[in-house]
């Protein structure tokens, strides 16, 4: 009985700790956005609601996943619109990067879901970097499309 006890509290330990799941995978865009949250402080409230919905229901609601995912993006887009001085483009560059991580990752995730479930799924980041590896990827010779 002990040990069962000393097992339940070494689980709880863990899941307080160390959280599994896309909450704590994107937890870390909240804190990479949270110190430019005063830039535009409804266009933050509106990316951590929107990321928290992203995070509930991205394994279960594809298509509310990915409204949210895309909302999300769009806010730390508009927390960069922000900023009053037109001549200071750092902050703009640094949250679209953020954003672009953001999609890439958040589509991903939604990707693989969408491939378990049986679903069709049109993701705009993703389809963006295979079109980057292809034009830097030199002369590849014969490209045979998914047809050929």
């Amino acid at each position: 009985m002990m040990l069962l006890l000393w097992v339940v509290l070494l689980l709880l330990f863990l899941w307080i700790f160390f959280p599994i799941g896309p909450k704590a995978r994107f937890r870390k865009y909240e804190l990479m956005v949270h110190p430019y949250s005063g830039l535009d402080p409804v266009s933050w409230q509106r990316f951590l609601e929107n990321l928290h919905v992203f995070e509930q229901s991205a394994s279960t609601r594809l298509d509310t996943a990915t409204e949210a995912l895309y909302a999300a993006i769009e806010s730390i887009r508009d927390i960069a619109l922000g900023n009053r001085r037109s001549d200071d483009g750092q902050y703009q560059d640094e949250l679209n990067l953020i954003a672009t991580n953001l999609g890439l990752e958040g589509e991903f995730i939604l990707n693989q879901n969408s491939i378990s479930q049986g679903l069709y799924f049109t993701p705009r980041y993703l389809n963006n970097t295979f079109e980057d590896y292809i034009e830097n990827a030199g002369d590849p010779g014969h490209l045979k499309t998914h047809g050929q």
